[in-house]
């Protein structure tokens, strides 16, 4: 299992989607995940909506330029935030001749657009998502959960002998408790060795320690 640091690593020192955040993630051996707007034509880092007057914005080139050189070995979930912006994604990821990324969160209309452009995109399996309807258009899946109860009942093992690349949403990003999942994903975690599996969370620290002790 490799992971994904949810917008970068932040703590008390590194704000969330921050150059620092990062920076440090990448630095430790971390993907990471971060989101995706547009503003004034240009593509920018930002979970909400951005405000042009926000001097602390990362513009995507910048970000990408800030992936090459501390550590492209590690994969970039792209969360897209606004739609329309595909052929934007398209030239920058080549551009900066990044192939180690996915794409997810997509609207279907906009969906096969990424498609159309040989962009390498993550459907989402939820408990209101079916992403097998689109196995034959995309190259992985994001398991996610929205309430706590979901989570329980995801049968890990069933999706992953279906699909090759997979990234897990932890509980903690939806504000749950993540300990009581990241023991049901131990066994996967030791047995699915031939699979491309990523746990997206907030602590990439404590689950690499969780993952790889005790066996």
């Amino acid at each position: 299992m490799k992971y994904i640091a949810h917008r970068g690593f932040w703590n008390f020192q590194y704000g969330k989607n921050s150059e620092e955040a990062f920076i440090h993630a990448l630095e430790l051996g971390y993907g990471i995940e971060t989101d995706i707007r547009d503003l004034d034509g240009d593509l920018v880092i930002s979970h909400d909506p951005p405000l042009k007057e926000n001097k602390n914005l990362i513009d995507l080139n910048r970000f990408l330029s800030l992936y090459n050189k501390y550590n492209k070995n590690q994969t970039l979930a792209l969360n897209i935030k606004s739609d329309g912006i595909s052929k934007k994604i398209s030239f920058l990821l080549k551009k900066h001749k990044i192939d180690n990324y996915f794409i997810f969160d997509l609207k279907i209309p906009d969906l096969f657009l990424y498609i159309k452009n040989n962009l390498n995109i993550f459907a989402r399996e939820s408990e209101y998502e079916d992403s097998y309807l689109l196995k034959n258009y995309v190259s992985g899946i994001l398991i996610d959960a929205f309430d706590v109860q979901s989570y329980d009942l995801l049968d890990i093992n069933s999706l992953i002998n279906k699909w090759n690349n997979i990234c897990i949403i932890s509980p903690e990003l939806h504000g749950f408790d993540q300990f009581k999942f990241w023991e049901k994903l131990k066994g996967v975690h030791n047995h699915k060795k031939t699979k491309s599996i990523y746990l997206c969370t907030d602590y990439p620290d404590e689950a690499s320690r969780f993952f790889n002790t005790n066996y």
